[in-house]
């Protein structure tokens, strides 16, 4: 059974509680530096919250190119900068049991705010002999997150305190395949989506034809 501790969308972020109330909020992406050093990355991050834009999109290995981890980069900007994150997590470099992991210790540093991918194909990439893993696919992932935050586990079984993540989705307006497109949206509310991101489906649908 879900645990009785859900937490309600408008508790779980200042994120969540404009989109429960159904409030104006902005966004914006930027890109994971290709290094270990997050200099100038931090740097344009201040400047868009001086701009008092409400968090920025963290993409998950955009265009199969490596780069800092969108996990630990969230983290990076939540505690060195002070704005919220929007995570975009991918399917295509774990398994459900990496999943589930990453999500969990996520959860436990603080994050909220979580944005489902398929992700991109690695042959889109400078590294084609790379393998993807795609055990689920982002409406699968959505169903993990929001199992999560009732508290439970991809089996059914109770993990304690559930996790309080805010639940988005992509969704790609230019879509070559609108009807197809709409229908994977429908599939992903019923998941447990809570907002969608039209950017994320730009950025991956334009190449893929599927976030």
């Amino acid at each position: 059974m879900p645990s009785p501790d859900v937490v309600p969308l408008a508790e779980r972020s200042r994120w969540g509680a404009k989109v429960a109330k159904k409030q104006w909020a902005t966004s914006v992406e930027i890109v994971p530096p290709r290094g270990v050093d997050a200099t100038r990355m931090l740097t344009d991050v201040r400047k868009l919250k001086d701009a008092g834009v409400d968090a920025v999109n963290v993409p998950d290995g955009p265009r199969a190119q490596s780069r800092m981890g969108a996990l630990l980069t969230s983290v990076i900007i939540e505690q060195q900068v002070g704005i919220e994150a929007v995570t975009h997590y991918a399917c295509r470099d774990r398994n459900l049991l990496g999943m589930l992991s990453d999500l969990l210790g996520a959860a436990g540093v603080g994050l909220t705010t979580c944005c489902s991918s398929t992700g991109d194909p690695p042959k889109m990439g400078p590294y084609p002999d790379a393998t993807a893993v795609f055990d689920i696919d982002a409406i699968g992932l959505t169903n993990l997150v929001a199992n999560l935050n009732r508290g439970l586990d991809p089996g059914g079984n109770p993990i304690g305190k559930p996790t309080s993540f805010v639940i988005g989705v992509g969704v790609n307006p230019a879509a070559i395949d609108i009807p197809h497109e709409i229908k994977r949206f429908e599939w992903k509310v019923q998941a447990g989506a809570e907002f969608r991101d039209y950017a994320a489906g730009v950025r991956s649908g334009s190449a893929r034809g599927n976030s």
